[in-house]
């Protein structure tokens, strides 16, 4: 089954991805801004492309002028594991603890972790996946899927497999894109079989459906 994995977030390159994003939102010159905080651009550059002990160095000066925190690497793998947790919650219907899982993602919302990109995305995945219409979900929280789309550079795989998942109802997709296609995720074919059922393609539906079904029971 589908895992999620955070340990490219206890090293530093990813990082620069998200800070990529967050300085083009500060409507700044990136290359004066570093400067100005004591940041060489060529280290910038490099520490972005390949892991280096000075990466560390600026990670921590960015998170410092822009106020996050960075979790540590036990924290990362306490996420880790609570965010497998609500994924396999969710993926098998399981709502037990479906609020004990919100307040632990709005607390760590407040904690203001560098990470905040992840626990956004983990926050719209639980909304996603209450029990109310997907319609009313998706008017609701358009603009917080709009923003983790600026994000998705920083995103490893697993985290992009479930914007993907996510995608299937917050985008206007091409159904035919999908078709074709292989997935080893039952939940991203739910979703797009219930992306079919709304558009009343129910062919399609079904042809989704069914390949949920044949991984659900393989699982």
């Amino acid at each position: 089954m589908f895992k999620i994995d955070l340990k490219e977030y206890k090293e530093t390159k990813i990082y620069f991805q998200l800070f990529d994003v967050l300085l083009k939102n500060l409507d700044v010159k990136k290359e004066l801004y570093l400067i100005d905080n004591g940041i060489t651009p060529s280290s910038y550059r490099l520490a972005r492309k390949q892991e280096q002990n000075i990466g560390k160095l600026i990670i921590k000066t960015l998170c410092d002028k822009l106020k996050y925190k960075i979790p540590d690497e036990l924290q990362i793998i306490e996420i880790e594991e609570k965010f497998n947790k609500i994924y396999f919650d969710m993926y098998y219907k399981i709502n037990d603890d479906y609020d004990k899982y919100l307040k632990y993602i709005d607390e760590l919302l407040e904690k203001n972790y560098v990470i905040f990109p992840l626990i956004k995305l983990m926050k719209l995945f639980l909304i996603a996946n209450s029990f109310r219409d997907v319609g009313k979900i998706v008017e609701e929280n358009k603009n917080l899927f709009n923003e983790l789309q600026l994000y998705t550079p920083f995103f490893n795989n697993s985290m992009f497999e479930i914007f993907d998942i996510l995608n299937c109802s917050f985008s206007d997709i091409n159904i035919n894109d999908y078709i074709s296609k292989k997935y080893d995720n039952g939940l991203f074919y739910y979703s797009i079989s219930a992306k079919c059922l709304n558009k009343e393609l129910y062919m399609e539906t079904l042809h989704f459906g069914n390949k949920c079904k044949e991984i659900l029971l393989k699982e």
